[in-house]
């Protein structure tokens, strides 16, 4: 009897153990096939996830190709703008330099015949009219040495020789063309503006534009006694200035036609006159100042200046003169003084201001 107890204990202790591994052989199997269903999502997620990215790798790259496609449609649509601008910029030029070409021609025929009919531009008040539309008075500033170079040559300048630049007031040209006069020619140039110059003789006087800014300034006609009386006191202060056999040498945007008439007037026999033309033997030198070189290098109008140079000048060229004149001694001053003029001379005077 306790062999089959035993035996039966044991034979339910064995199916204890078998059911024991059959579930524990159900749950590895269980978890088996859950690891290969999750392996597998994982599997089709990934494969998802690389067309997925494929697919956007692929839109990327048809949306590159497109812009860079439509950017070359764009740059190609530029250039061609580009070209056909060009080529509309060019034809214009081209019509505005055969336009402009045409318009100096006739400019310069009108040039030609006004000087015939004013007589070299006596009319005054014609002359005065075109020339504060000009562009003259800008030009003033590029006056340096080397236009002067000429008209000191002429008047024997010397190193050791005493010098004084006379500008009006408010300008600011003579201490630069003094220095450049230092530097190359003449080391006892001095700079002055009128009215603040020391007394004392020089053997040369360079006078920018005085007498144009006084003779030129906008008065009313009862203020033309006193225009003459500061142009006179100038002349005279001239004679003060320059010593007998000096030079006095007036830069002037005025044409030898009105400039030397007036300096007759003035200098009442204290300097001899230079030419009524342009003639540097004579002591009437011509100095041409171009224009700058952007406004040269434009081809075509551009504006009322360009016009008032061309009919003054005959080119777009300002020009200004330098006329030089020796200081002659007291004996022939006072000689010229003494002798009787055939007209007033201040009314000449007054005619050749108007």
């Amino acid at each position: 009897q306790a062999s089959k107890e035993a035996e039966e204990m044991a034979k339910a202790e064995e199916d204890k153990r078998r059911r024991e591994h059959e579930r524990a052989t159900a749950r590895l199997e269980e978890q088996r096939r859950a690891h290969e269903v999750e392996r597998e999502a994982a599997r089709v997620q990934r494969e998802a996830e690389q067309k997925r990215a494929q697919e956007e790798a692929l839109e990327r790259h048809r949306s590159h190709e497109e812009m860079l496609r439509k950017n070359k449609e764009f740059n190609q649509q530029m250039q061609e703008r580009r070209e056909k601008s060009q080529q509309k910029r060019a034809a214009l030029q081209e019509q505005h330099a055969k336009n402009w070409e045409r318009a100096t021609s006739m400019l310069q025929q009108v040039h030609e015949q006004i000087e015939i009919v004013t007589d070299g531009w006596r009319e005054a008040p014609f002359w005065d009219d075109f020339f504060r539309t000009s562009s003259a008075s800008g030009r003033f500033s590029q006056l340096g040495f080397d236009h002067l170079q000429p008209v000191l040559a002429a008047a024997a300048m010397q190193p050791q020789r005493r010098l004084l630049v006379l500008e009006p007031r408010g300008a600011t040209l003579a201490e630069r063309l003094a220095e450049e006069i230092r530097s190359r020619t003449a080391q006892q140039a001095e700079a002055q503006q009128y009215g603040s110059e020391a007394e004392g003789e020089r053997d040369f006087v360079i006078e920018f534009g005085l007498l144009d800014a006084m003779s030129m300034s906008n008065v009313s006609q009862g203020l033309e006694v006193s225009k003459l009386a500061a142009l006179k006191n100038a002349a005279s202060r001239m004679a003060k200035l320059v010593k007998p056999g000096g030079t006095w040498i007036s830069i002037s945007a005025v044409p030898p036609a009105l400039h030397v008439p007036l300096l007759g007037r003035l200098a009442n026999g204290m300097f001899a006159l230079p030419s009524e033309s342009e003639d540097a033997a004579a002591g009437t030198h011509a100095i041409v100042l171009p224009p700058a070189a952007a406004a040269q290098s434009k081809t075509g109008l551009r504006g009322a200046a360009q016009v008032a140079d061309m009919l003054l000048y005959g080119s777009e060229s300002v020009h200004i003169w330098a006329y030089r004149m020796q200081r002659l001694d007291d004996s022939a001053s006072d000689l010229a003084e003494s002798s009787p003029s055939p007209s007033a001379p201040d009314a000449g005077l007054l005619d050749i201001i108007r």
